[in-house]
């Protein structure tokens, strides 16, 4: 039965549209798992003990309800909506499964490898959070702009996550392109599962509050030519507020001051009312 309950797995690791790296992590685990039953079985009659063929069972349970998992989340199901239920199912299986095979008592050491390598474990975090995204874009809950429709891009800003450029659509519309760190630098393939996860959470909080008039409007998403996600967001086209007040400060009416300190707290307090802190205002 575990048996089949492998070749189940690998034909819907083999066939996912969606949570690629979570089927393979899970997939791995099953195989080891059989290959040493098959070793046990030869090797130690204590394996056909009442108690052990119980735990069997419940191994046998466990797997089972893995392969109902994989089949959901691996074709888009609706039945886990949020990346966090997908991540939070993953580490329960998990956890389940590794109990079952120590209840065995196996005499083989057996090494799961992604349980203690913390890189596998973000990566496959990374894919949920990327899965995410792309369910999104194909439920059209987040607009998707075609990289070559953008012209005139030019680099406006420059910091620790990424790049934002100016650019201008089809229509003539400016827009700021706001995306992760290039995937070809070092410092990307060292942080590359924080950075698409902070720009998952960065995704998330501007849809909350892209609907008010003093905050920067969210429009969309994009991908560059090197596959680095891109959000497409309203251009501010005076620049940022520091510069602008360096520039025009003594040209401004007092009313005009006064306006504009008023539109950054309202902005300010739609951020809070969300628990979001700013940290990067300028004084």
């Amino acid at each position: 039965e575990v048996n089949k309950l492998y070749n189940d797995i690998d034909e819907i690791h083999r066939t996912a549209q969606y949570n690629k790296n979570t089927c393979e992590a899970m997939l791995e685990r099953v195989q080891i798992a059989t290959t040493d039953i098959g070793n046990l079985k030869i090797r130690n009659l204590e394996f056909f003990s009442k108690k052990n063929f119980n735990n069997f069972h419940n191994l046998v349970a466990v797997i089972s309800e893995m392969r109902h998992f994989l089949a959901d989340i691996s074709q888009g199901s609706k039945k886990y909506v949020q990346a966090k239920d997908i991540n939070e199912k993953f580490i329960n299986l998990i956890d389940e499964f590794e109990t079952a095979i120590r209840l065995l008592q196996f005499y083989l050491i057996i090494y799961f490898a992604a349980r203690d390598n913390y890189d596998e474990n973000e990566k496959i975090k990374a894919d949920i959070e990327e899965e995410w995204i792309k369910k999104k874009i194909e439920d059209a809950d987040i607009l998707y702009f075609e990289y070559s429709e953008f012209i005139e891009i030019e680099e406006i800003g420059k910091g620790g996550f990424g790049i934002v450029n100016k650019a201008e659509t089809s229509d003539k519309k400016l827009v700021a392109l706001k995306g992760l760190i290039e995937k070809k630098s070092s410092k990307f393939e060292k942080f590359e599962k924080n950075i698409i996860k902070s720009f998952v959470e960065e995704l998330k909080l501007l849809r909350t509050i892209s609907y008010h008039d003093n905050i920067n409007s969210f429009l969309g998403i994009t991908k560059d030519n090197d596959e680095n996600y891109i959000m497409v967001l309203e251009y501010a086209n005076n620049g940022n507020l520091k510069d602008y007040l360096k520039e025009k400060f003594d040209l401004l009416q007092w009313k005009n001051k006064i306006q504009m300190a008023l539109d950054i707290t309202c902005g300010l307090k739609c951020l809070h009312s969300k628990n979001i802190i700013h940290r990067d205002l300028v004084n």
